[in-house]
């Protein structure tokens, strides 16, 4: 079996890219002996794992292992089951429950749930520090671990996701930052130009629903006035009949479809800056009274020479 050598000591691991990202973890405490070869086991471990409809492909690609071991925990895969761990080529962030030591060696199976992608690899503990006391719903103890019998497929099929996302992290930062820098450099027309945007895009939004219904309305009046002979009274009746039924129908699609998503984006925001937050909570606590007044300091000079000079 090609396996992929993790253990370069001239590799700086904090140079590794590295992303946050949603899974499903199950690890279990292993011997350095059954490092040999990634455990028979893990191939089982997803047999009680009941996919949504959307989601029913699962991408495995694993070859037969030698060695066996007892399996690892099972999982439904619920929202509470769910990590969000720090990845990268090299290795793995996760908080759990239980204050592992370092050198103990883990083996893991990674459920990557953005492609319903399994890994399953063997890591060895490099630290175990008490988690982020800002962040909720976290486990206590923070474990980073360095992959070590890291297979050729797996490692192809880890780099392959990573590349992926950093080219996406690439496009949406260089977006974010063209528009901030927009914003900061001439305020006044950056708000302007957005709020005659917005009003061009709602404008003609309302615009094609108008002709829509025109248009169904249209045909719907030929259809029942030349397949039924009514004239132009019964037909006028029974076309808004169909139409109001079709703008029932039609709110309650919307009211089926529109706010659930709405909801999911405004969790899934309000997650992402309740973890930037506590990141930020957490690097400023560790900063010395010297490190604290220097921030201080540099932000608000920034902050001056941007409205005297900037605005």
């Amino acid at each position: 079996m090609n396996k992929v050598n993790t253990k370069n000591k001239k590799t700086n691991r904090r140079l590794a890219f590295r992303i946050y990202e949603q899974v499903n973890l199950f690890y279990q405490k292993i011997e350095p002996d059954q490092i040999l070869e990634p455990p028979e086991d893990c191939d089982n471990l997803m047999i009680s794992f009941k996919p949504t409809r959307t989601r029913r492909h699962l991408v495995d690609k694993h070859t037969s292992q030698t060695r066996q071991m007892s399996s690892l925990p099972l999982s439904e895969s619920n929202t509470n089951d769910t990590l969000n761990v720090n990845l990268s080529s090299t290795g793995i962030a996760f908080t759990t429950k239980d204050a592992l030591v370092p050198n103990d060696y883990l083996a893991l199976r990674i459920l990557l749930l953005a492609t319903m992608t399994s890994i399953s690899i063997c890591c060895k503990v490099v630290y175990c520090k008490p988690s982020n006391p800002f962040e909720d719903n976290q486990y206590p103890f923070l474990v980073g671990g360095e992959f070590i019998n890291l297979t050729t497929a797996d490692s192809q099929l880890l780099t392959a996701h990573l590349q992926k996302r950093k080219k996406q992290q690439i496009i949406i930062y260089s977006l974010l930052s063209m528009v901030l820098l927009t914003f900061l450099s001439v305020p006044d027309l950056a708000f302007g130009l957005l709020w005659d945007i917005t009003n061009h895009v709602l404008v003609t939004i309302l615009h094609a629903i108008h002709v829509v219904i025109e248009l169904v309305e249209l045909n719907i009046d030929h259809l029942v006035e030349h397949g039924f002979h009514t004239d132009v009274r019964q037909t006028q009746i029974i076309v808004f009949y169909i139409m109001l039924g079709f703008g029932f129908i039609s709110i309650y699609i919307f009211w089926k479809t529109v706010p659930p998503l709405c909801i999911k984006f405004f969790k899934n925001q309000l997650r992402f800056w309740s973890r930037k937050k506590a990141s930020l909570l957490y690097v400023w606590g560790e900063q010395s009274i010297f490190n604290k007044i220097k921030i201080s300091g540099l932000a608000v000079t920034a902050i001056v020479g941007y409205v005297l000079f900037a605005m």
